[in-house]
């Protein structure tokens, strides 16, 4: 029997703290032989990179969490098929308990993993609490293999069908860490430092994606002057100090580069780089499909496209479907594309969000409407992995009070976050279409 999935996110807490806890679902769903990510290979064309991901064009590695009922939580390894909106846990041993590590599902309560379709496998990058390891394992989640383990904070990034690559911290002294991109052999060995990289692990900045050998990377600095913002002093007139903070502001640019970098040469070339005054990256950007957008972050502006192979970028002028002045602006960003169409999010400073879809041939653009309330505000469906032709998303959120017993007899009072997740053809997406196939439990 299948049945329409209300996901957990979050559980109980304690003083209103959240946690990671979620309700329950079913235990007794096994005895599946389904294998996800194919039992071919699907890696890049020899020697591409190719940036890692959850899904592909057939579905998405997902985590169920469930709750102990006593404060305890686990997560189970999942696979989403997009094609029959179902999500199923990757155990194939009837009647299993999904609860220890004879289950290729059951993830350790004390690592929290992300999941990887690496080929026809699964990579999963495991976070514990003095560990972090990279673990290959079969589609279904069978026959682990440890390939790198570190100490230090570390993010999968792309392959090769030959190479993991990854981001790594290291410690440098009493300073901010510092970050580099390594690789090691899917068959296993040591990992190898390629370069350092000019952004923390976890920042703004980062890998947008690839093109042949070369790995597509934005960064950004602020500028060397370190001048503390200007204080009222005695004497200072309002005028004055108003244009000492003038000046200040204006001496705090920012300047943005996107290059992309042979990963076994280091060779680096330029693609677009701007500057950008205080409170604004001047642009957002992101790429899609072979292809980097760049989108003025607080004003509706052209979009600009950039071939990463050849470097070539054109712009063109975006037939915005409303108006918004840019004062009334926090930030735009770009979501992705959909059937060839760009979607932006424009949310403005009282938090709400218009969204739309933009045609980069001829600048035409359609606000889409369909959306779903997060925490008060109105947000436009979570998009979570797309194939086929089918998008997966999230179009609910609820917040319930929730309260249990932990262990020690003490009671908990907190909230559930729980999402409904659903599967929606690409062409009802694009035209407000809100017709959702909820997805259900194997």
């Amino acid at each position: 029997m299948k049945k329409a999935m209300f996901r957990p996110l979050a559980g109980l807490t304690a003083a209103a703290v959240m946690l990671s806890l979620a309700g329950c679902g079913p235990a007794s769903r096994a005895g599946n032989t389904h294998t996800p990510a194919n039992a071919t290979r699907e890696s890049a064309p020899a020697g591409a990179l190719e940036l890692l991901a959850p899904g592909n064009g057939r579905g998405m590695y997902t985590n169920f969490i469930r709750s102990d009922g006593a404060g305890g939580w686990s997560s189970l390894r999942c696979w989403v098929d997009y094609g029959g909106a179902v999500e199923t846990i990757l155990c194939a041993q009837p009647n299993c308990t999904h609860d220890g590590d004879v289950c290729t599902a059951w993830i350790d309560p004390e690592v929290s993993e992300s999941s990887y379709v690496l080929g026809g496998d699964m990579l999963c990058a495991g976070y514990g609490m003095d560990t972090m390891t990279l673990t290959l394992r079969k589609g279904d989640g069978s026959d682990p293999k440890v390939l790198y383990e570190s100490a230090s904070y570390l993010s999968p990034r792309m392959t090769d069908g030959e190479w993991l690559y990854f981001e790594q911290e290291t410690a440098n002294g009493e300073g901010p860490a510092a970050n580099a991109l390594y690789r090691v052999s899917l068959s296993g060995g040591e990992a190898e430092k390629l370069f350092d990289l000019p952004y923390p692990v976890e920042s703004d900045a980062g890998l947008l994606g690839c093109t042949g050998r070369e790995a597509i990377f934005y960064t950004f600095h602020w500028g060397d002057d370190d001048t503390p913002m200007p204080e009222m002093t005695d004497g200072m007139t309002r005028e004055e100090y108003d244009a000492a903070v003038t000046r200040w502001a204006e001496s705090q640019q920012g300047s943005h580069r996107i290059y992309a970098k042979n990963v076994d040469t280091g060779a680096e070339r330029e693609l677009a780089a701007w500057n950008s005054a205080l409170g604004s990256a001047g642009s957002t950007c992101a790429m899609a499909e072979g292809t980097i957008y760049l989108l003025p972050d607080r004003s509706l502006g052209e979009l600009t496209a950039i071939d990463p192979a050849t470097g070539k970028s054109t712009t063109t002028a975006v037939a915005w479907p409303f108006d918004i002045p840019a004062e009334e602006i926090y930030t735009i960003a770009i979501r992705g594309t959909v059937e060839g169409k760009v979607i932006a999010d424009v949310t403005t400073l009282e938090g709400g969000d218009r969204r739309v879809a933009i045609d980069p041939a001829d600048g035409s653009a359609r606000e889409l409407t369909l959306h779903y309330i997060s925490n008060g505000h109105v947000k436009g469906i979570r998009i979570l992995g797309q194939g086929g032709g089918k998008l997966l998303v999230c179009y609910e959120q609820r917040m319930e009070d929730a309260v249990a017993v932990g262990s020690d007899g003490m009671t908990f009072v907190g909230t559930d976050v729980n999402e409904r997740w659903a599967m929606i053809d690409a062409a009802d997406f694009l035209a407000d279409n809100p017709a959702y196939q909820d997805l259900q439990s194997a």
